[in-house]
């Protein structure tokens, strides 16, 4: 069964069944009493039949399978009237940004009765029609970075996916005068995942087969291809290698058989727990489904809880995320419930080799670079987002010489507060700051909040208190190394930790961030 096939109009029936049979087995085997079974069937339910349903429900629960199964035909426009056209968003997470990297290119798909009807992807500044006016770019951006405008290629400077998807379909219907239906954002590590899932592709012009061994060198390389003799510069797609791509792993997507579709399905579940893939549909009842997954990107404050979020922005147009390392450390101070603290730390090392001046790229004669800039300085605009109550009470930025930024005037060290910008995160108090790392170096930055008190709450029948904190993992990032720490009042006894900390280490745990992290504490006076 391929992917159309299992969701034409007349398979729509079909498929629902089977998702409906699936749910009903989960449900009788909740009321089944094992200990009144035979050895044999109790053997065969526990053995056989449990982790069937088992990977089933993990994978996906019945009742978000049963929302897809619903939906797959229209989003497909199958057995419709009309096609359905959604935005393709290329990310490149090694030029990071909020929502998981420069917007490198931008296009759309069209489906019409499960087939594609054409998909077209372009170089994100060809999209920009420079003889219309622009919206003016955010003030951090046009200060530090001196930008003049936000063009389409700047959209994604919001960390709320719904608050960039707006600004980005607003820049393509300005500019393409074309309405979408959804919006589909995927990075390169997402596209590699898909590659492993559904195999080569063989691309007109292309010697060798793009598979997810080769296709991050492919798109790299690729970029500093030259217009041909007699092609004007000014119109030359330098990316037009993510088109030749995009129509074979369409087609190839929409036409994987059973085994393929099953790994390209958890490929996609994947990189959207991980954010490495977004989603925005304009459909009323998968827009919830996504919402409830945390696959929509937007930023959610849990209720009584504390959150913490930190977003790196590179301004200096390279692609050194590549060598930069980053980390992230959170330290908790409970001792005094009334007056609970915070301390974010994050690291920057960056690995570029050399050692050349820290002077933006752009002021070079050369720029834009030939090359695919990589071992260069790391210009980066770091936003942190404690809760919207939060009172910042410390923190260490670092000083910028004139020489290192882009408009020529130096600037002591500072932390800027986001809170009234436009289009913000609800529930939090953005606070921003800018850092350059010379190659070979790291740079440390921490910032101390006074945390609200509701963060903390106690049972007045046992007198624990109990305290829970999310963490947001920034789209485009891959392992996050994470360090969370916990100080507790003396004489108190945790009575419950969802993560394992070490008494030893000062109740510390160290691990990796894929994934947006869920925390959950009670202690005992």
């Amino acid at each position: 069964m391929n992917l159309i096939g299992g969701l034409d109009e007349s398979a729509q029936p079909r498929l629902l069944a089977i998702q409906v049979a699936l749910a009903e087995a989960v449900q009788a085997r909740s009321r089944l009493r094992i200990e009144k079974l035979t050895p044999n069937l109790r053997d065969l339910i526990v053995n056989r039949v449990d982790p069937v349903l088992a990977a089933v429900q993990k994978d996906l629960p019945m009742q978000d399978a049963l929302i897809l199964a619903r939906v797959a035909p229209r989003l497909l426009a199958a057995g419709e009237n009309r096609a359905r056209t959604y935005l393709i968003m290329i990310q490149n997470e090694d030029e990071l940004r909020a929502t998981g990297g420069y917007l490198t290119a931008i296009g759309t798909l069209k489906l019409q009765s499960g087939k594609i009807q054409s998909i077209k992807l372009e170089s994100s500044e060809l999209l920009d029609d420079m003889t219309k006016v622009f919206p003016a770019p955010p003030w951090p951006m046009a200060y530090y970075m001196n930008a003049d405008v936000m063009n389409t290629a700047q959209a994604n400077w919001y960390i709320d996916f719904p608050t960039t998807v707006k600004w980005v379909r607003y820049m393509y219907d300005y500019f393409r005068g074309v309405r979408v239906d959804g919006v589909i954002a995927i990075d390169q590590e997402a596209l590699v995942r898909v590659l492993a899932a559904v195999g080569p592709l063989n691309i007109p012009g292309i010697s060798v087969p793009i598979s997810d061994q080769n296709v991050l060198e492919y798109m790299r390389t690729a970029k500093i291809q030259k217009p041909p003799p007699g092609v004007n510069a000014q119109t030359w797609d330098r990316k037009q290698f993510l088109g030749n791509i995009a129509a074979p792993l369409a087609a190839k997507i929409l036409s994987a058989e059973t085994k393929q579709l099953s790994q390209l399905l958890q490929a996609m579940r994947t990189s959207l727990d991980e954010r490495h893939m977004l989603l925005q549909f304009d459909d009323p009842e998968l827009a919830p489904l996504l919402a409830r997954r945390e696959w929509d990107g937007a930023v959610r404050v849990p209720v009584n809880s504390d959150f913490i979020m930190a977003v790196d922005s590179n301004f200096g147009f390279n692609k050194t995320d590549l060598v930069v390392d980053r980390a992230m450390s959170y330290e908790i101070d409970l001792r005094d419930p009334a007056r609970p603290l915070g301390k974010l730390s994050l690291t920057h090392m960056n690995k570029a080799e050399g050692n050349k001046p820290c002077v933006p790229g752009y002021h070079d004669a050369n720029f834009p670079s030939s090359d695919y800039p990589v071992n260069d300085c790391y210009w980066n605009y770091l936003r942190v987002y404690p809760l919207r109550q939060a009172q910042l009470t410390s923190a260490s930025p670092h000083d910028v010489s004139a020489a290192q930024m882009a408009r020529g005037e130096g600037v002591a060290a500072r932390v800027d507060d986001l809170l009234n910008e436009i289009d913000e995160p609800i529930g939090t108090h953005p606070f921003g700051t800018f850092i350059v790392v010379p190659q070979g170096q790291k740079i440390e930055t921490s910032f101390v909040f006074e945390l609200p008190g509701n963060v903390i709450t106690k049972d007045t029948a046992s007198d624990a208190f109990f305290y829970s904190l999310k963490v947001q993992k920034q789209p485009g990032i891959g392992e996050l190394p994470f360090r969370l720490c916990v100080q507790i009042p003396d004489g108190a006894t945790i009575v419950y930790s969802s993560i394992l900390l070490d008494p030893q280490a000062g109740n510390c745990a160290v691990m990796n961030l894929s994934q947006d992290l869920y925390f959950s504490l009670s202690f005992n006076p």
